[in-house]
């Protein structure tokens, strides 16, 4: 008995093989080719998603735009320690440290022209020395930024040289602009933000004292509208 059951798991075994053999030599070679090529083209689609997916992960975008106008004294360390801190996400634009007043009134072309035109900005960084509005003018495709100006100073309160001279208005005014146009304003010092607002403030109450009181009253803005929306996105971080 034991001989021929071992005789039949033989037979059975061979009947295996040759239905395994007559399986092989009757695929189509073409069906076979055809399969092949669909297996190697799903292990390059999966190589192709593996690499993307690793050249999204180790690639580092420059989200964070920094423009520096003046880049000396306090206004090149804060931007400095920006930088530092988000290193990896920061396109930087400066100016050397020189004729502050042509910085403030005249750099935003210069600068308009060094911003890539294909970026991945989300934010825009810039202190005080530039006119944000102008700039936003130039290249509106940096409206959408969240754009932050930082106050070292400003141009109402800052002391002038020669007690004599006149202030220059146009950089009071500029500044008021760039507030304007701004996402969000900080300030160095408490100081320096109520001093801004008092003098827009002297304004709106029709004060002798008003920066723009020379400007002709058929086309004053609303300095009480003006002064509240600056109000509302203003903080102070001391630096």
């Amino acid at each position: 008995v034991s001989t021929q059951s071992t005789g039949a798991q033989q037979n059975i075994n061979n009947l295996d093989n040759i239905i395994k053999i007559d399986n092989i030599i009757n695929i189509n070679p073409l069906e076979q080719l055809q399969q092949q090529q669909i297996i190697e083209d799903q292990c390059y689609n999966d190589n192709l998603i593996i690499n993307e997916s690793n050249q999204k992960r180790n690639k580092i975008i420059k989200d964070i735009l920094i423009i520096d106008p003046f880049f000396g004294g306090s206004h090149k360390q804060l931007t400095q320690l920006i930088v530092k801190l988000l290193e990896n996400r920061c396109f930087l634009l400066t100016l050397s440290a020189k004729k502050w007043k042509w910085r403030l009134r005249t750099s935003s072309l210069w600068i308009s022209q060094q911003i890539p035109q294909i970026n991945e900005f989300k934010f825009l960084f810039s202190t005080s020395m530039l006119n944000l509005s102008e700039l936003l003018a130039l290249r509106p495709d940096l409206i959408r930024l969240k754009k932050i100006i930082y106050f070292h100073e400003n141009q109402f309160a800052y002391p002038e040289r020669y007690q004599k001279k006149e202030r220059d208005i146009q950089l009071a005014w500029i500044q008021t602009l760039s507030s304007i146009a701004a996402d969000c304003i900080i300030y160095n010092s408490n100081w320096n933000f109520e001093s801004m607002i008092q003098s827009l403030e002297s304004g709106s109450q029709k004060s002798g004292q008003f920066i723009f009181k020379d400007m002709p009253k058929d086309q004053r803005p609303n300095f009480n509208q003006i002064i509240n929306d600056l109000k509302i996105k203003s903080s102070i971080i001391y630096f």
